[in-house]
């Protein structure tokens, strides 16, 4: 496969993922990636062989000065959390390394919420986390540029914004729910590879008219794509279950459904939709085709597949908790960083809800590391927040 000079030549040869990743594979050591998606180049390349987008040099840039009294922060173990933003009516926010010598590592919850002059959003190397409702009703927000670093997106971080395109760097993993939703000017949108989970509501009523998505992702939340503007999709081989009406969308014609699935929910479609659904014979999707009268044509089974199953929130069980109103504290106890919090929750004074998309690998080390810190600290001071402790308890959302 040669090098790509130009867009129409890129286009010619790239048709599709199984051809992207013989790409990706020819050229690993080259030291250049793409600005918008971090795809390996070549210093021959034009444009990105991944998103298309027009390669252009990096400038030698100076190194961003913030105003002292721009950000509120707070200390997070071996790094700061930005929790508030003090500017007026800015249309570009740079995201800094640094602030006063120490390493930005995260965005709290709602610290950008409503800023709706805000067009812009340039973030350095460094920070892994960003919390719910962020940039929540940045009306104006269309361009955006994420770190390499960035690891975890918070619950409706980026609702209702504006942007056109989008490409997620490729260490992200945890994704909440209705993250895009309402941003109807988006139309592509380029996934990690790493991700595992499309959450719910994920991408709810905007503007994605195509969508590729990565064989890694084993499980559909509700309401995913719902409202959207695709037209025919194909789902990953791998994929595991697809929830309550994820492909609410009454122009859909056409899904394709792959062998691995095993779990479908009634009334994944529109009630007005009849998509011709791409399946295998003797798959749930040829069962469910028939269950609702839809039309559906044969494709090849795949090879069984090894699914972890989605552990969607980890519930921990108290006996007593002293300082119930100073949830945002509590991290330290368990030995987290606050910027890993963002999804808690006090459903009552006996348990915290921690509502995430993650595997089972991960809900348990998270379980063990809480576990293991509560019981070193049970029944000791009023400085502690808890006297008795019952278990942590893994709610998984298809069995184990």
């Amino acid at each position: 496969m040669g090098i790509f000079s130009g867009k129409a030549d890129l286009n010619k040869t790239i048709n599709s993922s199984e051809e992207m990743d013989e790409v990706e594979a020819l050229y690993t050591s080259t030291g250049l990636e793409c600005d918008f998606c971090y795809t390996t180049l070549q210093p021959s390349f034009e444009y990105c062989p991944k998103c298309g987008k027009k390669i252009v040099k990096a400038k030698v840039e100076e190194t961003t000065v913030i105003p002292g009294n721009l950000f509120q922060t707070e200390a997070d173990r071996d790094g700061l959390l930005i929790t508030q933003y003090n500017g007026f009516n800015d249309k570009k926010v740079v995201i800094p390394s640094f602030i006063d010598g120490k390493p930005v590592i995260g965005i709290w919850n709602d610290v950008f919420n409503k800023c709706i002059e805000l067009e812009e959003v340039v973030f350095e190397e460094g920070c892994r986390y960003i919390g719910k409702d962020a940039f929540a009703y940045c009306d104006k927000l269309k361009k955006i540029h994420f770190p390499k670093s960035l690891i975890e997106i918070g619950d409706s971080a980026f609702t209702n914004c504006a942007f056109e395109d989008l490409a997620l760097p490729p260490n992200v993993k945890v994704i909440g729910t209705y993250v895009f939703a309402g941003c109807d000017k988006l139309k592509k949108i380029i996934l990690s590879d790493k991700l595992e989970y499309i959450s719910d509501g994920m991408f709810y009523s905007t503007g994605v008219s195509e969508i590729s998505i990565p064989e890694s992702v084993r499980h559909i939340g509700a309401f995913a794509f719902a409202y959207t503007k695709l037209i025919e999709i194909e789902l990953p081989k791998n994929l595991y279950s697809v929830e309550y009406r994820a492909f609410d969308i009454r122009e859909l014609g056409k899904i394709t459904i792959h062998s691995n699935v095993k779990v479908i929910n009634d009334d994944i479609f529109n009630k007005d939709a009849y998509p011709v659904i791409h399946c295998a014979a003797g798959s749930k999707a040829q069962l469910y085709a028939r269950k609702y009268e839809l039309p559906c044509e044969a494709i090849s089974p795949q090879p069984a597949a090894d699914v972890q199953v989605c552990a969607k929130s980890v519930d921990l069980k108290f006996t007593y908790i002293l300082m119930d109103k100073d949830i945002d504290r509590k991290y330290y106890y368990f030995d987290m960083y606050k910027a890993e919090t963002w999804s808690w929750k006090m459903e009552n004074r006996q348990t915290l809800l921690i509502n995430k998309w993650m595997n089972m690998e991960d809900a348990k080390h998270l379980a063990n590391k809480i576990q293991t810190s509560m019981n070193s600290n049970k029944g000791k001071s009023k400085e502690k927040f808890f006297y008795g402790f019952e278990k942590v308890i893994i709610n998984t959302k298809w069995g184990a």
